[in-house]
């Protein structure tokens, strides 16, 4: 490829995956932990809302319900087996087999019209071979929209016998504001999730978590914050699907949505992996929105198995 195609091809990638520059986003998102713009919603247009929900029968609630309902239900009865298979972990994604999950059902679960079931699965008498009841995942990763922020994050993900998994998270942003060093800041979570739905290749989890913002002493006016306002805690709800379509790739998609201090906070995130035995190789983009200051960016990590 010549040089001019190359930096024409650079030049396209950029503008496809970031947006424009904008300074000073940490500081506005630092603003929106602090400071509350929403407004009281007015009476009379509440008392409107009201009278709207009571002409909605009973066959328009319960369609809402099944709606609302849907990510968890749908995903529940496409996964579903009867006996109810039992899950532990590859030592990786695709190790002796195919996904992550390696199923398998107890012996006290077995009885003569199961027979057809049970032979479909492996190791029917306890955890396969090579399997593990648990299981660690640790992830760094880094990120810039090539406007000025950049950031760094590592998560760690520690999988339960139970369908439970306990994740950490830790994102460290830095952005150029024309001085003499730059704005920082970061963000920290803690959540606890359900496995809900899964089989041996798609899994699907569901759960809720604590989150803390954090930034720097200076704000654009360079009026130092006080300690206490450097800090705003908050929780977050998440959703969440991971799949293992095929040797060596890797999917993973989920989206959040929770509040630091007074902003609310949302994030979709997707990334496609490679997983090269214990080591995956991965990239994607993270779109993460707090107090309606943007920052998301493209992201290339990587994340190995114990």
């Amino acid at each position: 490829m010549s040089s001019f195609r190359f930096r024409v091809f650079t030049a396209a990638v950029i503008l496809l995956f970031t947006e424009p520059s904008s300074a000073g986003r940490l500081d506005a998102a630092g603003d929106r932990t602090r400071d509350s713009t929403e407004e009281a919603p007015d009476a009379d247009e509440s008392d409107d809302d009201s009278d709207e929900n009571s002409d909605c029968g009973e066959l328009c609630q319960g369609f809402l319900r099944w709606v609302v309902a849907a990510p968890w239900t749908v995903p529940y009865e496409l996964t579903y087996e009867h006996p109810s298979p039992r899950f532990a972990y590859a030592r990786y994604p695709y190790h002796e087999g195919s996904g992550y999950l390696r199923a398998w059902v107890p012996a006290d679960a077995q009885s003569p019209e199961l027979e057809p079931v049970v032979r479909s699965l492996r190791h029917p008498d306890s955890i396969p071979s090579g399997a593990r009841s648990w299981a660690l995942a640790t992830s760094l990763e880094a990120g810039s929209d090539f406007s000025g922020l950049h950031r760094g994050g590592a998560t760690v993900r520690l999988f339960m016998p139970v369908p439970l998994e306990l994740e950490g998270r830790f994102f460290y942003f830095a952005e150029a504001n024309g001085e003499p060093g730059n704005d920082w800041a970061s963000v920290s979570n803690l959540n606890l999730s359900w496995r809900f739905a899964a089989t041996r290749s798609v899994q699907f989890r569901s759960g809720i978590g604590y989150q803390h913002w954090y930034e720097d002493a200076e704000t654009e006016s360079s009026n130092p914050l006080r300690a206490q306002l450097r800090h705003r805690p908050g929780f977050q709800f998440h959703y969440g699907m991971d799949a293992y379509p095929g040797r060596p790739f890797t999917l993973s998609a989920e989206a959040r949505l929770g509040n630091l201090g007074q902003a609310l906070v949302w994030e979709l995130r997707g990334t496609v992996g490679v997983a090269l035995g214990p080591v995956e190789v991965f990239g994607g983009y993270q779109a993460l929105d707090i107090g309606g200051s943007s920052l998301g960016s493209p992201l290339l990590g990587v994340r190995g198995y114990w």
